[in-house]
Formats: C-alpha cells, sequence, structure tokens
C-alpha cells in the first residue's frame, strides 16, 4: 500500500501545477499608460511614455496617433504639430493573450510660440510728427501706459492651430493650415480660449489694446507701421490677390512678432471706446460693465485696408458677435 503514496503524491502535484497553469494562461495581462511631464507639453516637446505593464509582459506596441509606432517599452516622443491625440498600448504575454489600452493627450499648438516680452512704460495713441495722419477721435489723448511683463502670440492664430483645439475651421478662406484664422467672432474666441486653458493646462487671453501696442511697437518710437516706415516690407495690404497671407511671410517687428501690421485685423479684450479719455494707465483691459453684443476694439488693419489702418495707433471698433474675413486674433499670456 505505502509503495503507491509516491505515485499518488505526484498526481496531485501535476494537477496542482496544471491548474495553476490554466488560470496563468486565462487571466490577461494588464498595462495602464502614463506620461512625463503629465501636462503642458507642446509641439517638438519630448515626453517619455510609461507602460506600467504586469512584470509577465513579453512585447509593447505603442501607436502614437500621429503614425507613428514603437516596440520599446518606455519610448520616449515628440509631435510636431498641436492638437489631440489617442495613444494605444498594446501589451502581449508568451502564453498568448493581449491587452489593450488608450489615453488621449493634448499637444498645445501655441506653449512654444509665445513670445516673452519684458514690461515697460510707453506713449500710447497717435503722433503726429511720425504718424502724420491721425484720427482725432479715437488716437487721442497721447498717454502713458504701464505695462507688466507678458509674452504674446509670435503670429496670429492660424487654421491649423484653431481646427488643432476645435476640430473645425470656420475661415472664409479656408484650406491653408498656416494662414490666419479668420471669420471668427470675439464670442467666438472667448469659447476657443475656454476650451484651450481647459485642455492646455495655461491661461491664455486676447490682449489688452494696451498690451498690443506696446508689442507692436517694440520699443520703437520712430516707426508707423509695426517694425517699419514702409509697410510692405512688415504687412499685407490692399493685397491683390484678395485674402490673407501665410502668417510670418514678412519681416517681424523688432521684437520677433510678424504680422502686426496688415494680414488680418486683431480683435481685443477691451470694449471699444471713442477715444482714450480714462483708459487704464496699467496695461489692462478697459471692460466697462459686461456686454456680450457690444463693440471691442480691433488693431493692427487687414489685408483689405489702406496703409494708413494699419498704423500701429489706428484703432476701430468691430462687434463682438460679427464675423469677418478680415478679422482674426493672436494670444496672449502672463506669467
Amino acid at each position: 500500500m505505502m509503495r503507491y503514496i509516491p505515485f499518488f503524491i505526484l498526481i496531485l502535484l501535476v494537477g496542482s501545477l496544471q491548474c495553476k497553469l490554466d488560470r496563468v494562461q486565462d487571466f490577461v495581462p494588464a498595462a495602464s499608460i502614463s506620461i512625463a511631464p503629465e501636462n503642458h507639453n507642446g509641439v517638438n516637446d519630448y515626453i517619455q511614455f510609461y507602460s506600467n505593464a504586469e512584470s509577465f509582459a513579453t512585447s509593447y506596441f505603442w501607436e502614437f496617433g500621429d503614425g507613428d509606432t514603437s516596440s520599446l517599452e518606455l519610448p520616449l516622443k515628440a509631435y510636431t504639430k498641436g492638437g489631440t491625440y489617442t495613444v494605444a498600448l498594446t501589451i502581449d504575454a508568451n502564453w498568448g493573450k493581449s491587452y489593450t489600452v488608450t489615453k488621449d493627450i493634448f499637444i498645445d499648438p501655441f506653449k512654444n510660440k509665445m513670445v516673452p516680452l519684458t514690461g515697460g512704460t510707453f506713449t500710447m495713441g497717435c503722433n503726429p510728427a511720425i504718424d502724420g495722419n491721425c484720427d482725432a477721435d479715437s488716437e487721442y489723448p497721447r498717454h502713458e501706459v504701464t505695462v507688466s511683463d507678458f509674452s504674446m502670440g509670435r503670429t496670429e492664430v492660424t487654421q491649423g492651430e484653431w481646427e488643432a483645439v476645435m476640430g473645425n475651421n470656420p475661415s472664409f478662406y479656408s484650406g491653408c493650415a498656416i494662414c490666419p484664422v479668420e471669420s471668427v467672432s470675439w464670442t467666438d474666441i472667448q469659447t476657443f480660449l475656454d476650451t484651450l486653458n481647459r485642455l492646455s493646462g495655461y491661461t491664455y487671453y486676447l490682449p489688452s489694446e494696451a498690451q498690443w501696442e506696446y508689442a507692436a511697437r517694440a520699443g520703437d518710437t520712430t516707426v508707423v507701421y509695426a517694425g517699419s516706415n514702409f509697410l510692405d516690407s512688415v504687412g499685407w495690404f490692399e493685397n491683390p490677390t484678395g485674402n490673407p497671407e501665410i502668417v510670418a511671410s514678412k519681416t517681424p517687428n523688432a521684437w520677433g512678432l510678424y504680422d502686426m501690421s496688415g494680414n488680418v485685423s486683431e480683435l481685443c479684450a477691451d470694449d471699444f471706446h471713442s477715444n482714450f479719455d480714462g483708459a487704464p494707465t496699467d496695461g489692462s483691459a478697459w471692460i466697462d460693465a459686461p456686454n456680450p453684443t457690444g463693440d471691442c476694439s480691433m488693431r493692427g488693419g487687414s489685408f483689405t485696408d489702406f496703409e494708413g489702418d494699419c498704423r500701429v495707433s489706428a484703432r476701430f471698433g468691430f462687434g463682438k458677435i460679427e464675423p469677418a474675413g478680415f478679422v482674426g486674433f493672436r494670444l496672449a499670456w502672463s506669467p
């Protein structure tokens, strides 16, 4: 009787191991995606991807949502365009089971296009000795304004950048990802800003009139246009093609900002006031009691305008709910 015991024990051991193997083979490997930095990733920033996979994973296959793939466990990746990307990771185990997990990440199209500007004091308004032709009703009185440090978008917001945030292109002159977005109203821009700030974790905003003029002048009190006394070198105006042009295709001003004169007119945060009587002197936006259907300030002139409308001191009012094919905007942020 005793001589059958080892054989019986062997059967028990084999049966137990088989049960454990069956349970392992039925088990699906798991993983989760994390990235570093977790937030504030911009175009051309390198992102470290982590699989957080179970130790028995045998292979990894990453799909980054832009056509790139990797078989590394911990790939390093940079995106060349902004937008929301769905990243997928598939892991395999040596018993033939696989698992796929996804994660949406947002690549900020503006983070690395903002130009830091040191604040300072400047004289806002038209100087007839320089501009020659001032609009006495809207460009006076000249007054000193002190602006704090802030950053300004190197270019006007493009169609491609708008689409990366909103998933659509409202432009009348569509089909050019690196041309300014236009046909967007001031109220449309508020929705854009809300969406961008939620996705990016930053606080972008429309510049105030004072910030806009300070940036356009770039510390130079002798120029009529943003970067030159000769508009043709820095801006698109009276454009014979009848449409906006590719951003940054003219010469920038001294602070590296493009198209602040011409191309598309740029909306600001301020309500429009007929003159500067009572205007803030701290660089903040001049906003009355909230009026979502009133007029906002518009600066810079556009491809449809004559030279005089593209002066850095020229200013106009434009309805907040009115889109137009010659109107766009650029972004600001503060530290």
